[in-house]
C-alpha cells in the first residue's frame, strides 16, 4: 500500500472562518466551519457551521457586531448552495470579498475576517461525521 488515500474515499476541503479582533496583537478566534466536496458523495454539502456561543468574541471585541457574524453563516451557505459543482472555487472568492468589505466597515486596513486555506480530509459520508468535525473547531 503507498498510503495514498483511495479516490473512492469521501474527502472534504475544510476551512475555518477566524475573526481578529485586534490586527496589532494578530490573535485569532475560529468562529466558523464551512466544508465543501468537489464531489457528489456529500448529499449535506456545503456544510456551514458558526458559533452559537459570541462570549469569547464579545470579550475579546466588545464592540464586535454579533448580529452582522450571525447572519453571515446563513449567508455564505445560500452563496455555496447557489455556486454547486463551484463552491471550492467560492470559497476562495469569499474570502477577499468579506475581507474587504468587513475592513471597510471597520475603516481598518487590516482584515476582520479571514477563511483560513482549505484542507483536505478524509471523513465518512454522514452528516454526524461532519458535525462531530465542526464541534472540534467551532466551540
Amino acid at each position: 500500500m503507498d498510503g495514498s488515500i483511495p479516490m473512492e474515499e469521501p474527502i472534504l476541503t475544510v476551512f475555518t472562518v477566524r475573526y481578529y479582533p485586534d490586527c496589532v496583537r494578530d490573535e485569532a478566534l475560529t468562529i466558523g466551519l464551512i466544508a465543501v466536496s468537489e464531489g457528489p458523495q456529500f448529499g449535506c454539502l456545503p456544510f456551514v457551521r458558526f458559533t452559537t456561543n459570541w462570549q469569547r468574541v464579545q470579550a475579546l471585541d466588545p464592540d464586535a457586531d454579533i448580529e452582522l457574524l450571525s447572519e453571515l453563516e446563513s449567508s455564505i451557505r445560500a452563496l455555496l448552495i447557489g455556486a454547486g459543482a463551484h463552491a471550492l472555487q467560492e470559497v476562495e472568492a469569499l474570502n477577499q470579498s468579506l475581507s474587504t468589505s468587513l475592513r471597510l466597515k471597520r475603516c481598518d486596513p487590516n482584515p476582520l475576517l479571514r477563511i483560513e486555506s482549505g484542507k483536505a480530509t478524509w471523513i465518512e459520508n454522514d452528516l454526524e461525521s461532519i458535525e462531530a468535525l465542526a464541534r472540534m473547531y467551532v466551540r
